[in-house]
């Protein structure tokens, strides 16, 4: 998860810092979704990388602030 977080500050440019707090206990350990079921019924498979499919989000989001217009126009696209 840590890598997740460090990609989208590294993605939108923030200078967000990772705080590591405790777990509340109802909190599962580890977040792994079944997706077996879409891609059995539907013949479904994930075709986004996740690097990929994070950067049109974080465009659209900080283009939504024109303080933040100019960074998001500072985000490529990546490479296929």
């Amino acid at each position: 998860m840590v890598e997740l977080a460090i990609m989208v500050i590294d993605l939108t440019g923030s200078h967000s810092r990772i705080v590591h707090r405790s777990r509340p206990e109802d909190d599962p350990r580890q977040r792994r979704p079944n997706i077996s079921g879409a891609q059995d019924l539907l013949d479904w498979k994930p075709r986004t990388m996740l690097k990929d499919g994070l950067v049109r989000p974080s465009r659209t989001l900080m283009s939504c602030s024109p303080t933040r217009k100019l960074r998001a126009q500072l985000i490529t696209e990546p490479s296929a």
